[in-house]
């Protein structure tokens, strides 16, 4: 739980991660004269899904593969602790 000194305002954004994907997200954001508040939350629920899904295609081991939809995480095989978000 995050406290704000007032109600703030929310703005749906998409959060890019260092994995290639696109994530929803919303930015919480309150303002009061020079002093700014804002928490950025993103949804990771279904992220193991669409890692998945992205590499479906590939033909070699994750981190040898040249795909098109496998080229960015070709460096990155796994996603480590993401069932723990």
């Amino acid at each position: 739980m995050v406290n704000f000194p007032a109600q703030p305002q929310v703005r749906s954004i998409t959060y890019p991660t260092e994995y290639g994907l696109t994530l929803p997200a919303n930015v919480h954001i309150y303002e009061q004269g020079p002093s700014r508040f804002s928490v950025t939350v993103v949804d990771y629920g279904n992220v193991g899904k669409l890692h998945a899904d992205r590499v479906k295609g590939c033909t070699a081991v994750p981190d040898q593969c040249n795909e098109p939809g496998c080229q960015r995480t070709a460096r990155r095989a796994r996603l480590r602790g993401v069932e723990l978000h």
